[in-house]
């Protein structure tokens, strides 16, 4: 059936499916939140500023953050392997994602990718921000219940993405972008850097457990002064069977 909930025009909202044991499906746009699960629908109506608090059941659940309102919003989906796609571009309040899932378990991703053209998306260990003149910062944070990150700065006409200090993550890391500039450590599963104008790899970059390193550029070209590697354990220690593609 379909439930819907006329919220309040003021106060805060939550959204909290903690309960639910299918997949879920929970966008937050401009024009409020809506949820569903198969056939079931459910909707909040109140308008984006009031929705701050938003919560996934044990099920693999998607959330889509396209918009936020001025108040923080907290995401956590819960157990189960989710995804959090956020784009940047109509954020005015950062998203906090604290997600409580089982670890490699459930391996969830956090992937972000910008509405138009000509963002500097600074990526680090536990968030990612982008800045564009005439737009206010665009921050998405995370807690290390995070296993798999992908930035898409390629798409939408093409934005530049830096590594802001040294990043680790559990599973594995895409980084898509106009051009990339690697100057922090890179430790992942497998790995891969794609670019049209040019990577520069300016730090050591790692696919731990064997995993795979590819550096793929349409254009300009790959410039390494450090170590690209694949390491068998969780060291830098580049004794891996993983295979590492610079092409």
């Amino acid at each position: 059936g379909k439930d819907v909930f006329d919220g309040e025009q003021t106060g805060t909202g939550a959204f909290d499916f903690t309960n639910v044991t299918k997949d879920l499906t929970i966008n937050i746009t401009a024009g409020g939140a809506q949820g569903s699960s198969g056939n079931n629908f459910i909707a909040f109506q109140s308008p984006i500023p009031y929705i701050t608090d938003i919560k996934g059941g044990s099920g693999n659940d998607v959330v889509t953050i396209a918009a936020t309102g001025t108040s923080a919003v907290t995401v956590d989906g819960g157990t189960g392997g989710d995804q959090y796609l956020v784009s940047f571009g109509r954020l005015n309040t950062a998203i906090q994602i604290n997600d409580t899932g089982l670890g490699l378990l459930d391996s969830d991703t956090v992937a972000i990718q910008p509405l138009s053209r000509d963002y500097l998306l600074s990526v680090g260990d536990q968030y990612v921000s982008g800045a564009k003149a005439g737009l206010g910062e665009q921050r998405a944070n995370f807690t290390n219940g995070i296993e798999n990150l992908t930035v898409d700065a390629k798409s939408n006409g093409g934005s530049l993405i830096q590594i802001a200090e040294p990043i680790s993550f559990a599973g594995d890391v895409k980084l898509l972008a106009r051009q990339s500039i690697i100057d922090n450590t890179i430790d992942s599963g497998n790995l891969r850097i794609e670019s049209t104008l040019g990577v520069n790899i300016a730090a050591d970059v790692n696919a731990h457990a064997n995993g795979n390193v590819t550096v793929l550029v349409n254009g300009g070209d790959i410039t390494v002064t450090e170590d690209v590697m694949s390491s068998a354990g969780s060291g830098f220690t580049g004794d891996g069977g993983g295979l590492v593609h610079l092409f």
